[in-house]
């Protein structure tokens, strides 16, 4: 992703202070980093499915890194959806 649409992307989960995003994310901002609710991050943690790190007794943080390895894993493949387009009228639009 670009530099600036990064930027734009991590909205306010960017310091003020710093030009880079944050290594440790919450699970409210990596349910909005992932455009999902924060259910949905515990759910792909308790799953295995990314890795979250226990601080404390209740605080779960995420690796910003190991949340772009699940995306980049989650790559869905041209005509894996099973859509082949017969049904849309107009192609073109």
């Amino acid at each position: 992703m670009p530099h600036h649409a990064q930027k734009r992307a991590y909205g306010a989960l960017m310091d003020p202070e710093d030009d880079q995003p944050p290594r440790w994310l919450t699970t409210v901002q990596a349910a909005k980093w992932l455009g999902v609710g924060q259910k949905s991050v515990l759910k792909l943690v308790n799953d295995g499915r990314i890795r979250g790190y226990r601080v404390g007794d209740r605080t779960i943080r995420l690796r910003k890194s190991d949340i772009d390895e699940y995306l980049e894993q989650s790559i869905v493949e041209p005509g894996s959806l099973g859509i082949d387009g017969s049904d849309d009228p107009d192609p073109d639009a």
